[in-house]
């Protein structure tokens, strides 16, 4: 008998002696115990295709883009001086986790009160991170520089939002009062 794709007829043969010996029929004609066995096949094997299939919840867990906040230093170590290495310890960390390198020319991070990082000429590489650090610096492949003169994440709780070229929202990282810094 084949149903769905599959053949059950060979599950006899794999079947104990004592389900083959039983072999009463039901109304329909087909042994009960193929039946069952049938059923419970063919139920396995629609809950894995669709567990698995595009769009189902099972294939949609981590929905993260491969672009992302990886963590946030926000409160520099020590006291709060407002020179440069103490603002170049505050910083953001954005990691590409995909396949591919991807372009972040223009793209931003920012905060709700309004100060704003726009990414120069800059490429990241599959499986690398940039530091984006908020004092002034010389930029290179994997530090970039904001030169504010002033701290720009609150230590009691803030909110970094990184977006695209086209200001779509890509990934937030938010935190309260805590140890300095997050992993997002």
């Amino acid at each position: 008998m084949v149903r769905f794709g599959i053949d059950f007829t060979s599950f006899a043969d794999i079947a104990p002696r004592a389900w083959v010996r039983s072999r009463r029929l039901s109304p329909l004609g087909a042994d009960p115990m193929r039946l069952r066995i049938a059923a419970t096949v063919a139920a396995t094997t629609l809950v894995s295709l669709t567990a698995f299939a595009p769009g189902t919840q099972a294939s949609t867990v981590d929905k993260r883009p491969p672009l992302q906040i990886s963590r946030v230093q926000y409160d520099s170590p020590g006291s709060d001086t407002g020179s440069n290495p103490s603002l170049n310890a505050e910083w953001v960390r954005i990691t590409n986790f995909g396949p591919r390198t991807r372009v972040l020319t223009g793209w931003t991070i920012r905060d709700p009160q309004g100060h704003v990082y726009r990414f120069p000429a800059f490429r990241l590489g599959s499986h690398r991170g940039v530091t984006v650090h908020t004092g002034a610096g010389r930029n290179t492949a994997s530090n970039l520089y904001w030169r504010q003169g002033n701290y720009v994440w609150n230590n009691t709780g803030d909110r970094a939002i990184f977006r695209n070229r086209g200001g779509a929202t890509i990934d937030v990282c938010s935190w309260g009062d805590g140890p300095g810094s997050i992993a997002c």
